[in-house]
């Protein structure tokens, strides 16, 4: 049986379980010791992490959402929160959660966000970009995630805005809207030995508390890289993704209205993808991926080129000895200074295509290019 919980972690204090009338944890099924949480049964509920240095082992178990069978209407609906550093989740499962596991950092929507908003229209890009990047390594940094079967409603991981060090390995994603999403300012991702499958074809719709299938390249990616720096994705596998298995980006500061919208005034930048395997795939890689994408419908902050194009960025990529079996295009390339070599195609094409500015990229090296 399934215990129903909402959990704050601590590696001191012992745990109480609270909310939804459900049944909470005891000395029997949670054992806080020196640090670490281990499960003694599957339970649905969410489980935040508060205290560094935590150790959360599933020991073979499956946390369901929050929601689990009812669809939330609430987009935080998370299956485990890190807010703090040196966080490893290993050894389980993760099921019917909106998000599997979100690193949460420092920089808060709604707040900070409102701030970098304000500077960046009264001081500058460059008052906006300190303000941002005072959080970097501030908080949530180092989370460790490894060993783990996530099969989300939305995404299975999000790296919030100017968390660091992240490591994903040794662990499979399944369905959902997006696999991992590394959001703008985050440092030092890495991703390897993960395995992704059939991600990016259906939008949960919260007023319709349902998942709406998408057609081929109108859903979303295994892994989005927003304006991230020097994340490497090594020895992981792709198969049968909408979009593309892997798209980098600068977001256009999109519902600019929103207490969370913020300036998006760096690209992704310094990716390394290799010895990777890309199956069943119409694009592998994709850089620049919002160049020639009309968002006049996105409601965005940044200065178009023209129209509802803007200039996307996603520079300094190295993408070498990866294996592309039945996939259309192995990388598009859509920004400066970036090298595809060594890689075996099967066939699949490199592609370098326009700016949103209709120049093309210079600085690439690449190999079969079209």
């Amino acid at each position: 049986m399934k215990a129903k919980l909402l959990l704050t972690v601590s590696a001191l204090l012992p745990l109480v379980g609270c909310g939804g009338g459900g049944v909470g944890p005891t000395e029997d099924n949670l054992l806080p010791i020196n640090g670490k949480i281990t499960l003694k049964e599957d339970f649905q509920g969410k489980l935040t992490v508060r205290d560094d240095n935590t150790v959360v082992d599933l020991n073979g178990h499956t946390i369901h959402g929050p929601s689990w069978g009812l669809f939330s209407n609430d987009p935080l609906d998370t299956c485990i929160n890190v807010l703090a550093d040196n966080v490893v989740i290993k050894n389980g499962k993760l099921g019917a959660c909106l998000t599997g596991i979100n690193i949460a950092g420092r920089f808060q929507r709604g707040k900070d966000t409102v701030t970098a908003t304000n500077l960046w229209k009264t001081q500058g890009d460059a008052a906006a970009i300190e303000y941002m990047e005072s959080f970097s390594g501030k908080g949530s940094d180092g989370t460790i995630i490894t060993d783990m079967q996530i099969t989300p409603i939305t995404h299975a991981v999000y790296i919030q805005p100017y968390v660091s060090d992240t490591t994903i390995q040794n662990s499979s994603i399944n369905k959902g809207r997006i696999g991992i999403y590394v959001d703008s300012g985050v440092q030092r991702t890495l991703i390897n030995k993960v395995t992704f499958k059939d991600i990016g074809w259906g939008k949960y719709v919260s007023s319709l508390r349902k998942i709406v299938s998408r057609p081929v390249g109108e859903g979303r990616e295994a892994i989005a890289i927003d304006g991230a720096m020097n994340t490497t994705i090594t020895n992981s596998t792709f198969t049968h993704t909408n979009l593309a298995s892997v798209t980098a980006y600068r977001n256009c500061m999109e519902n600019k209205n929103s207490p969370s919208a913020y300036p998006r005034l760096t690209g992704a930048s310094g990716i390394s993808i290799m010895n990777n395997t890309f199956n069943n795939e119409v694009t592998g890689v994709w850089l620049g991926s919002r160049q020639q994408r009309d968002l006049s419908k996105w409601v965005c902050g940044n200065t178009p080129e023209a129209g509802g194009y803007f200039m996307d960025h996603a520079t300094g990529a190295n993408i070498t000895a990866n294996t592309f079996n039945n996939t259309d295009v192995a990388v598009e390339i859509a920004d400066d200074d970036n090298t595809v070599i060594d890689n075996t195609l099967n066939g699949a094409l490199v592609l370098i295509t326009p700016k949103a500015d209709d120049t093309y990229p210079t600085g690439v090296t690449a190999q079969g290019q079209d």
